[in-house]
């Protein structure tokens, strides 16, 4: 589906486990933990300097919140909630358009299994749900939301994306919060600060 369950997602800077010379070269490691896309996502950080720690990882948070600010679907003025409210969007971001290529991409290798035009069914499935957790679907209304799940009914090109049939959606959840992970960790990597058991960090 392309939309995915809250799980605990964490990027290591280093690595999991802190061998004691590593921690004494080093110092302690530091952790922070922030919710991206209704997902924690943390990164753990060993170096000399706490405040290059911390330097290093409010880098990797704020590109964490640029990323999601143009992948989400639950916010009306994101690039993304336009193009399901309106249908359309004429300038599409480049990060919004390679991460809908690979989910397109994926979804014809998976045969369908992960389809990020879900969303018209995920609402239903939404709609219909209560506490006491059961669920009644009248089958007409299951088709109608099926019908609206087609990858290859969505246009994307230099010009822009469009959704070629009325009341579809799509949501990315499944898939960019692994990308923003990624994204995260990369700029961890590329941060003059950013420590590793060789040498100690640097600013």
């Amino acid at each position: 589906a392309g939309s995915s369950a809250n799980l605990s997602t964490a990027t290591t800077a280093t690595t999991s486990t802190w061998p004691a010379r590593a921690v004494t070269r080093l110092g302690a490691p530091t952790q922070q933990t922030a919710l991206f896309m209704g997902t924690m996502v943390s990164i753990t950080v060993a170096c000399p300097s706490s405040t290059q720690a911390h330097d290093a990882m409010d880098l990797a948070f704020a590109e964490g919140r640029r990323l999601e600010a143009l992948l989400t679907r639950h916010d009306a003025a994101a690039p993304l909630g336009v193009l399901n409210s309106q249908g359309s969007l004429r300038d599409v971001p480049p990060e919004l358009l390679n991460v809908w290529q690979r989910a397109h991409g994926i979804c014809h290798l998976t045969g369908g299994a992960f389809d990020a035009t879900v969303l018209p069914l995920v609402r239903l499935l939404e709609s219909r749900s209560n506490p006491e957790g059961e669920l009644e679907l009248p089958e007409s209304d299951l088709r109608e939301a099926l019908a609206l799940v087609d990858t290859d009914a969505v246009y994307a090109g230099r010009d822009g994306m469009r959704l070629e049939r009325q009341g579809m959606g799509l949501t990315l959840d499944g898939i960019a919060k692994g990308h923003i992970v990624d994204a995260m960790s990369n700029r961890l990597s590329n941060t003059q600060s950013l420590p590793n058991f060789q040498s100690p960090c640097k600013t």
